[in-house]
């Protein structure tokens, strides 16, 4: 074999100029099984690029014999270019690529034996929800019952495939614990797998699966590429599932030089498949492997890998490893307890505006969070202040789908003539009323003049001369009764709770669980966040702004735009925040969710919403399991590892939840925080004076100090560990506004209990008695009796 010794840069000698110690080794051990631990900002990308040139330039390879698998298009095109500039061209003939492309590759070349011709067609998401919902329709599915919707069954048909189980597989293993729709998607699974056959078409899950069983069944494919590729290389194996570990298996059947790379520590995605267990187990189920740590940290200061370290330390499965760096201490770990969850946005984007107008790059700050839903009050704040930001990896939140769909319900309440709302609302959730009922519809309204829901109220002549009848038109008056009911509680009701009675008589949140499984909590967080951002604006918005003794009869209305309810108002303000101003943002303040930032890194950090049943989420809390606990911990980790400079981490006491509120106690993750590297969160000498003007109120305290005897424990309390930043009213002595359990006199309503507030201050909401009934008053237009 010819060897390559021209390659620049990849000799021992070059290497060891190049590599720190554990990098060096990682590069130059070639031969058998390497598991090599990259902690975060180690340089695992490095050292995989290094480590094929090296066995290039010693001749133990020629590149059509390497085989690099990635796991994003991406991380592909940066391994190849990086290879190419230290080999040449010739590493062209090398396979760099995602486990999914390298599949189809071998599959185009092998796949004729189990009846595949070269030219098949890859079926993507929509090809597959397609093919799925005629196959449900042929057997005659229940269309309404939302546990076996086709999403339900695509997903336990993934879930599936990922395990590498066939349809024969599926069905022998399946528990008497298994879900409904796993057990229907045994029929479909089958069916689904034919239907494909007889298409020459794979979706994603088939090009790993199939890829197996062509190794498995057919010696001859699998010894043509065990014996081409000398050397496996795989990054981010803590991602792997188990489908992709045997194709890995396979692979390496020959040459048995399989290196993988990756950090248990930062395997995050076991929701989409991946085992932790896999990198976990490497050396059991390889018993000859080579274990190298890549500990050096490039890129965080010291109080930042201390604060990570303490925290991922209370993980129990996991490889024994600890970050270092010769970088310096940095400044210390930032805290900040926030009353509300709105001075959190408040405060961030102001302190981030404050750094930006003396200098400081927008881009430098990423603010994290652990749900899609938390971007919006942090989006609304940085539009206020003229901040430009950017979503990675999202959408705004006031284009999200589900907020879109109960915003049409809400505009159409308020003006029952709008088609676009009801074009869009009109099968959502699904009523079976379909694209030519709709083009019925909208020729019954070029003939009447009606527009919108008034389509609705249409007589059953009307609608029977459009070709509407029967089925149809009862389906249509139901959607009428249910906007009629709506428009009625709407009179009355505030505008929070119109959407929350939206949401309820539509059954959105089961429909949101029907068309989405895999990302329905997150999109119920969505509709969630959406009633309490109407529960905040009502909040600021108090009562009329125009006083009822003004001469000139102008009535002022209601916000900016002078809406005449208040759920006029919001809806104005939803339009015009996410109408855009002054052409697309395309860089500014980062905001993404924890799960996003993985590979990232940003000088400045944020991580908000650190609480319990935030982070960790609710749904991991009350699965009481410890797996999914430690998975939250990871997710921490990998937080808390992407600050370059500085990490903020941030918590409410009182999070808004469908407009109510709720108190949340600090996420156990803060007291992990050693008390040496932790301090309150800066503050600019700025920010202190306009703190009042903000509506926030601080506090000093004491330098955070966790107590030990609640570190790890589920129930967390502190002796003063963070900043308090909230309203005045929530840190001062007696109030001069009513609060709960004090007794109240109001003009209309008479004397009554005050037994709940839901914010400080004149503009803050009471539920008050009086007498046998309930009121939500606003505090300015009542006072205390005693």
């Amino acid at each position: 074999m010819d060897s390559l010794s021209a390659v620049s840069g990849a000799s021992y000698e070059d290497l060891a100029g190049l590599l720190n110690p554990e990098q060096l080794r990682a590069a130059t051990t070639i031969d058998g099984p390497l598991l090599i631990l990259a902690g975060a900002g180690s340089g695992k990308t490095r050292v995989l690029v290094h480590r094929a040139a090296h066995i290039l330039h010693e001749g133990r390879a020629q590149p059509w014999e390497l085989f690099l698998v990635t796991f994003t298009n991406k991380a592909a095109k940066e391994m190849r270019e990086r290879l190419e500039k230290l080999i040449g061209p010739e590493v062209r003939s090398a396979w760099i690529g995602t486990f999914h492309a390298l599949c189809a590759r071998m599959l185009r070349q092998e796949g004729y034996r189990l009846g595949y011709n070269s030219s098949f067609t890859i079926y993507d998401s929509d090809d597959s929800k397609r093919l799925v919902k005629k196959i449900m329709g042929e057997m005659e599915f229940d269309s309404s019952n939302y546990a076996l919707s086709p999403p339900q069954i695509i997903s336990a048909i993934d879930r599936a495939k990922n395990k590498g189980l066939t349809p024969e597989a599926y069905k022998d293993q399946l528990s008497h614990f298994a879900t409904p729709a796993e057990r229907a998607a045994v029929g479909v699974y089958f069916r689904y797998r034919e239907a494909l056959r007889r298409a020459n078409a794979m979706d994603f899950g088939d090009l790993l699966l199939i890829t197996v069983e062509l190794m498995k069944h057919h010696a001859e494919a699998r010894q043509r590429f065990a014996e081409r590729f000398r050397y496996v290389m795989v990054d981010e194996f803590q991602d792997t599932n188990q489908v992709q570990y045997e194709v890995l298996r396979q692979l390496v059947s020959v040459h048995k030089n399989l290196a993988v790379v990756g950090d248990d520590d930062q395997s995050i995605y076991r929701w989409r498949g991946a085992e932790v267990s896999n990198i976990l187990g490497f050396s059991k189920a390889h018993a000859k492997a080579t274990v190298v740590k890549l500990e050096q940290n490039y890129r965080s200061t010291a109080n930042i890998i201390t604060a990570a370290n303490a925290v991922i330390r209370q993980n129990s499965k996991r490889h024994d490893k600890t970050l270092f760096t010769d970088s310096e201490a940095g400044a210390p770990v930032g805290l900040a307890m926030f009353d509300y969850s709105d001075a959190e946005a408040r405060f961030i984007v102001g302190f981030i505006q404050e750094r930006v107008a003396h200098g400081e790059d927008p881009t430098s700050f990423a603010i994290l969070y652990r749900q899609n839903a938390q971007s919006r009050a942090f989006e609304e704040q940085l539009m206020r202040h003229r901040v430009p930001y950017v979503l990675i990896g999202g959408t705004g939140f006031y284009d999200r789908r589900e907020v879109k769909d109960i915003l049409a319900y809400l505009r159409l309440t308020a003006n029952p003539r709008s088609r676009a709302d009801f074009e869009r609302i009109i099968n959502v959730p699904s009523r079976k009323i379909g694209a030519t009922t709709l083009a019925r519809l909208r020729s019954a309204a070029e003939a009447t003049g009606a527009e919108g829901a008034e389509l609705l109220a249409l007589s059953d002549e009307t609608l029977s001369q459009h070709g509407l009848k029967g089925a149809v038109v009862k389906r249509l008056r139901q959607v009428r009764g249910l906007l009629e009911d709506l428009r009625t509680f709407a009179q009355d009701a505030e505008a929070s709770q119109v959407a929350a009675e939206a949401i309820s008589l539509t059954d959105y949140e089961a429909y949101l669980d029907k068309s989405d499984p895999n990302s329905a909590e997150d999109r119920r967080a969505n509709v969630q966040e959406l009633v309490s951002s109407i529960s905040e604006h009502e909040k600021v918005l108090g009562g009329p702004a125009f006083d009822p003794g003004d001469p000139s009869g102008d009535d002022g209305g209601f916000g900016l735009a002078g809406a005449k309810t208040p759920l006029q108002a919001f809806l104005d303000q939803a339009s015009l925040t996410s109408g855009g101003e002054e052409g697309e943002v395309t860089e500014g303040v980062n905001l993404l969710t924890l799960h996003s930032a993985k590979g990232l890194e940003f000088p400045i950090v944020f991580m908000v919403g650190m609480e319990e049943n935030t982070f960790p989420s609710r749904r991991v809390i009350e699965s009481d399991d410890r797996e999914a606990i430690e998975e939250e911990r990871r997710l921490c980790y990998v937080g808390v590892t992407r600050a370059m400079k500085e990490i903020h981490l941030s918590a409410a006491r009182v999070r808004r939840i469908y407009g109510q509120d709720e108190a949340r106690p600090p996420s156990r993750f803060l007291a992990e925080l050693p008390p040496s590297v932790v301090a309150n969160m800066p503050l600019t000498v700025a920010q202190l004076n306009g703190a009042q003007a903000m509506g926030m109120g601080l506090q000093a305290v004491s330098a955070p100090a966790v107590r030990a005897e609640n570190r790890g424990s589920d129930r967390i309390e502190y002796d003063r560990p963070m900043a308090r930043h909230g309203p005045p009213d929530a840190q001062a002595g007696p109030s001069e506004h009513p609060q709960v359990g004090e007794q109240v006199h109001h003009n209309l309503f008479g004397v009554g209990l005050v037994i709940a507030r839901d914010a400080p201050g004149s503009s803050g909401r009471l539920t008050i008695q009086f007498g046998d009934e309930q009121k939500r008053v606003i505090s300015k237009y009542v006072e205390k009796t005693g």
